[in-house]
C-alpha cells in the first residue's frame, strides 16, 4: 500500500466518523452545522493551546494587547 492510498483511507475514515458524529447529534436534536456557523472567533478570542496550535507565536516572545475594553 502506498502513501497516497493510506492518506485516502485515513480521509475516508475521518469523513465516516464525522458523518457518524453528525448523525448521533441529530438524534439528540443538536444541529452541529448551525452551531459551527453561529460561532465567530476573531483573533483575540483564541487563547492558550488553541492559539499555539493555530500558530500565533505563543511561547516565542510574541504577544498582543487588546485596547478599549
Amino acid at each position: 500500500m502506498c502513501i497516497e492510498e493510506l492518506v485516502l483511507t485515513l480521509n475516508a475514515i475521518r469523513e465516516k466518523e464525522d458523518r457518524d458524529r453528525k448523525f448521533l447529534a441529530a438524534i439528540q436534536g443538536i444541529d452541529l452545522e448551525a452551531e459551527k456557523a453561529s460561532r465567530s472567533e476573531d483573533i483575540t478570542s483564541i487563547k492558550g493551546g488553541k492559539a499555539a496550535k493555530e500558530g500565533f507565536g505563543i511561547g516565542m516572545g510574541l504577544g498582543h494587547v487588546v485596547q478599549g475594553e
